[in-house]
């Protein structure tokens, strides 16, 4: 809501080529309240006026000689981005007030006027006027907040995208060293170790590999996670190879049978469904791993 303070401190610029007329606008308004109140006889000088000062409230006198009202509005549309033009025309020509609204102003008042009915007028569209403007500095708010967010969400991206690679750095050199030292422990003294140290060793190793090949795939989501769509027509059937490929597929130490049948197109992000398919993969192997025998 719009105090009644705020509507007193509302600046009007008063446009007519008659003194008279002037001054009772003049003094209708002061006795009224209104305290920033400034006025000119010269249509000419009504767009600096306004872009200098950027008055609330205009009101302006229609038939005026050398520029009259409507060629002053269309100077004030070019100041007037926002589309609203505080414009209140006063006319004696009933064929004026529909071509006024037309050509942007938001009321008219005629000639004589009635002074209660200038002022109600000129109420109601300060209050839009202030509405109109209290909404666009809210929305500036918001818009700069938005952005404000923005820059410290892409802020936090990057740094969390800096400590995910310090962290899995320093994970990954424990996890080779686990797996490295238990490797070399079968290696060179396998043959001398019990059934059960070497067992423990070899769960050592494939737990460290698990470990890394976990990092790897936290990593990659969270670069999938960020980059855009790329979506696309595609073969399902060369992704699903390309997938068995990466996987390393045939296994030599397993015995593991796979059947690709004839699979439809597809449509996505080609990087984003092999990952998909990797997965569906590579969990179909690692839970099908104490089977001897693997369809």
């Amino acid at each position: 809501m719009i105090s009644s303070a705020e509507m007193r401190k509302a600046s009007i610029l008063i446009v007519d080529d008659q003194e008279a007329n002037v001054s009772l606008l003049e003094q209708m308004l002061h006795d009224a309240g209104y305290v920033s109140i400034a006025s000119t006889m010269d249509p000419r000088e009504v767009c600096e006026l306004h872009r200098k000062n950027r008055y609330d409230l205009i009101l302006l006198d229609l038939q005026m000689p050398g520029m009259d009202g409507f060629q002053v509005m269309e100077g004030l549309k070019e100041i007037e981005t926002d589309g609203y033009l505080p414009v209140l025309v006063i006319t004696a020509l009933p064929g004026h007030k529909l071509r006024a609204l037309k050509a942007g102003a938001k009321d008219f008042v005629s000639k004589p006027f009635d002074l209660g009915e200038v002022l109600i007028r000129v109420y109601n569209m300060l209050e839009v006027r202030l509405l109109n403007s209290e909404i666009k500095r809210l929305y500036n708010q918001v818009e700069e907040r938005v952005a404000q967010r923005t820059a410290e969400l892409e802020e936090s991206n990057k740094e969390l995208e800096a400590f995910s690679y310090s962290v899995s750095h320093d994970l990954r050199a424990p996890l080779r060293a686990l797996d490295g030292f238990s490797q070399a422990m079968l290696d060179d003294f396998g043959p001398q170790l019990p059934a059960e140290c070497q067992r423990y060793l070899k769960t050592i190793r494939y737990s460290a590999q698990q470990m890394s090949a976990l990092i790897d795939a936290l990593l990659e989501f969270s670069r999938f996670n960020r980059q855009e769509l790329n979506k696309q027509a595609m073969d399902t059937s060369k992704l699903v190879h390309s997938a068995l490929d990466e996987l390393g597929f045939p296994w030599q130490e397993r015995q593991v049978e796979i059947r690709v049948g004839d699979l439809p197109m597809s449509s996505g992000d080609p990087v984003l469904l092999k990952q998909v398919w990797l997965n569906l993969l590579s969990n179909a192997l690692k839970y099908t791993n104490k089977r001897k025998k693997a369809e």
